[in-house]
């Protein structure tokens, strides 16, 4: 069964209005499985992409998730090399509840992949689930319209932070990152988190985690501690940078956040409750950055 789904998306009005661009089209079948309760989207092919490299050509991949969801679990399809007709032929499963389905939207968008700069947006799908039937295999056609960020971002960095005063040790914890930037042309990461103390602009001391191979959602669980006078700790900060590790080359940086008084109101905050609570550990997600 082919099917042309109506897409929804939040710049379509404005498609109307002037001539719709070309983007390309996406190729997915979809479908419920009751018997082990997922939904699963099979990611077949993308045609009539639009070249977004020098040589006439894209390095395309898609990143696949749903809307609402808190935990923001995102799949990624793997990168197909100098093609704007790439054919994927990928199976990726969401444990959900089938009256849950109901309520979300299936968000696909496509990526060009970019090794020495930002990974450019081709294009973005979103279905309203609701308003298909995936009870049964359905083969889906959608064009790709405008995307909402023209940038990939780089992801999130989940970290706690305590402080024993007696000890005057700071330990941070490095827990897990989610939806990291591809860095790589298989279409994953080599992460590792570089921890460094600041005093001021001054950088005191850096340690690392280890690395996390071909994950762009990794989990270190790793705690990292620095000895810190009690009298002085208001003139520190930390800086937490993801890097993707290369063997061959220099490491990249994926993204990077900051907590302390000089941070921003999120890395205040969680540096606030530290003090509050001594020997409480303040667990936040940071959304990272590429520049500070």
């Amino acid at each position: 069964m082919h099917k042309k789904i109506d897409v929804l998306h939040t710049s379509l009005e404005q498609e109307h209005v002037k001539p719709k661009s070309r983007r390309g089209s996406l190729h997915t079948k979809l479908k419920y499985d009751f018997r082990t309760s997922d939904f699963v989207v099979k990611l077949i092919e993308a045609t009539d992409l639009p070249a977004m490299d020098i040589g006439g050509y894209s390095d395309p991949y898609v990143k696949i998730y749903l809307e609402p969801d808190e935990e923001k679990r995102m799949r990624q399809s793997t990168v197909q090399r100098k093609t704007l007709n790439p054919s994927f032929d990928e199976v990726y499963k969401f444990p959900i509840t089938y009256d849950e389905l109901q309520e979300k939207t299936l968000c696909m968008k496509v990526y060009d992949f970019d090794k020495f700069s930002r990974h450019d947006a081709i294009g973005d799908v979103k279905i309203r689930l609701c308003d298909i039937n995936v009870s049964r295999q359905l083969d889906v056609w959608s064009d790709l319209v405008k995307p909402e960020r023209h940038q990939e971002a780089p992801g999130d960095l989940l970290f706690s932070i305590s402080f024993l005063p007696n000890a005057e040790r700071l330990t941070v914890v490095a827990l897990r990152a989610r939806n990291l930037k591809a860095m790589d042309v298989n279409g994953s990461s080599d992460p590792f988190v570089k921890v460094s103390l600041l005093q001021g602009d001054k950088r005191v001391k850096s340690k690392k985690t280890s690395i996390q191979y071909k994950n762009c959602d990794p989990v270190w669980n790793e705690a990292i501690s620095f000895n810190i006078p009690f009298k002085q700790i208001k003139k520190y900060s930390l800086e937490l940078q993801v890097y993707d590790y290369d063997v061959l080359s220099q490491d990249e940086l994926i993204g990077e956040t900051t907590t302390g008084f000089d941070s921003d109101e999120l890395g205040k905050t969680q540096w606030q409750e530290m003090m509050d609570f001594p020997r409480k550990q303040v667990t936040v997600w940071h959304p990272l950055k590429e520049d500070r």
